[in-house]
């Protein structure tokens, strides 16, 4: 090795305080050995410091995503309403089709980050639901989970509620017993002060037809009935004078309040009185 390089590599490595007596190749390795230490601590402290900065990035590119997409989930539309006896149409932002019937009010929100839709239903309503992520009713006494299907939903208050599974299945989250229960195609069933009945056929064009204010019913407790008719027009309804366990079969048209009352009460042998100041119907046995 030239004695000119090998004086001012022991120059250099002076400042490293190498110690003495050893070799220049032992001089040489240690050199090399502390330089490229030097390197690997700039490139680690680079590394760092740009690791640093990414994942701060990050935290804020996601904290936008959650308040643009999870934190707004409990912002929901202005309520959409009908009148005693009118019935209206609604297409929902993800192409979903509500018939909201007779003095009923619902709400929408979509979840832009999730895609889920969610719905609060005051009232009666049919829903034809669009193929997409998950979509809820909720209501005065549970909750309807269902995804692509087709169905009825009657919860003008908890004392009645009445499902009817059109088509595809929907699952029944009810307050009462914390029950859940599934219906598919075809499938109905009745709640009515907290009793919750068993599974009854459904004929998709007699539930369309309650739109136009025509209802069937097969072997339906008076009660239910007589609630279910109260609650579509605005009125409390006192069944404590008559026997609720008696059934009802037949159509009745509800287009107009004291009309519909008549046929039932015809049938069932029962009289009625109806207070507007109160908003209160009062059914008693047929004296006669």
């Amino acid at each position: 090795m030239d004695q000119k390089l090998i004086e001012n590599i022991e120059a250099f490595a002076g400042g490293y305080n190498v110690q003495a007596r050893r070799s220049h190749n032992d001089v040489w390795k240690m050199l090399n050995h502390r330089i490229e230490e030097a390197e690997n601590h700039r490139t680690r402290k680079f590394s760092r410091r740009s690791l640093l900065v990414g994942s701060i990035a990050a935290v804020f590119v996601f904290g936008f995503i959650l308040y643009t997409g999870m934190f707004n989930t409990g912002k929901y539309s202005p309520k959409i309403k009908t009148e005693i006896a009118s019935v209206k149409k609604y297409y929902l932002p993800d192409s979903s089709i509500v018939f909201l019937n007779s003095n009923s009010t619902i709400k929408y929100h979509y979840n832009n980050f999730t895609g889920e839709r969610s719905i609060v239903l005051k009232g009666e309503a049919i829903f034809d639901v669009s193929d997409g992520r998950k979509f809820t009713v909720d209501f005065n006494g549970g909750k309807v989970k269902v995804l692509g299907t087709s169905f009825s939903i009657s919860a003008y208050s908890d004392d009645y509620l009445q499902f009817d599974c059109l088509d595809g299945k929907v699952e029944l989250n009810l307050d009462i017993q914390r029950k859940k229960i599934r219906l598919s195609k075809g499938e109905g069933l009745y709640v009515c002060y907290e009793e919750i009945s068993q599974l009854h056929d459904v004929n998709a064009d007699s539930v369309y037809e309650r739109l136009n204010g025509i209802y069937h019913w097969e072997k339906i407790r008076l009660d239910n009935l007589l609630s279910f008719i109260g609650n579509r027009f605005g009125y409390v309804v006192d069944l404590k004078k008559i026997d609720n366990n008696r059934r009802f079969s037949g159509k009745v048209d509800l287009t107009d309040l004291n009309a519909g009352l008549d046929v039932v009460a015809f049938a069932m042998g029962i009289d009625y009185s109806v207070s507007d100041n109160d908003k209160t119907i009062t059914f008693n046995a047929n004296s006669k």
